[in-house]
């Protein structure tokens, strides 16, 4: 298994993030695509009426391109006057969810790579980090990699060399590399 920058603990990624200009755009893609996929969420239940239509707009647009990049910066400034209505980390059924979408919560048997940039302001190193430790206090084998300077867009493609050569060593049949700590 590889991961480059994953969302672990989604709970602690929603709070660290709620008032960041990224963590407000994801948080909007989130909140907008898990209304459409469950049934039992509504936007309604987390999200003011006067935020509702910029989230919905939000989750439409990609980042990545450079009118995106602008138009979602300009649309997250208004999710700052007026956004969510509730926490959703603190509102069910949102709140169960929540946990039951962060993963690590079955013990995983395949060995993992995890790659992390050290500047990601988004999904945070820190966190990232504990997530490597509780896997491995579960008994998994991880790789987990830290890339100085790199931010969280650039984190797939900044590790994907040493992930894919990672992978090929899996292949070969080459025992897997961890970095967790032995007692």
């Amino acid at each position: 298994m590889a991961a480059a920058a994953p969302a672990t603990d989604l709970q602690e990624l929603f709070e660290a993030n709620r008032n960041a200009p990224f963590g407000r755009i994801l948080s909007a893609y989130t909140i907008d695509t898990w209304s459409q996929v469950y049934p039992q969420l509504r936007l309604d239940q987390v999200v003011t009426r006067a935020a509702q239509p910029i989230v919905k707009r939000l989750a439409r647009i990609c980042i990545t391109e450079k009118q995106g990049l602008l138009a979602v910066g300009v649309l997250q400034l208004a999710l700052k006057l007026s956004y969510q209505k509730q926490l959703p980390w603190e509102t069910e059924p949102w709140k169960g969810l929540i946990a039951e979408n962060t993963p690590g919560r079955t013990r995983i048997s395949a060995p993992i790579i995890i790659t992390q940039g050290d500047a990601d302001p988004l999904v945070r190193p820190t966190i990232t980090t504990t997530f490597a430790k509780r896997l491995c206090s579960d008994g998994a084998k991880v790789d987990y990699r830290t890339y100085p300077g790199v931010m969280h867009i650039d984190a797939g493609p900044k590790t994907a060399a040493d992930v894919a050569a990672w992978i090929a060593q899996r292949f070969a049949g080459a025992t897997a590399p961890t970095t967790c700590a032995t007692s």
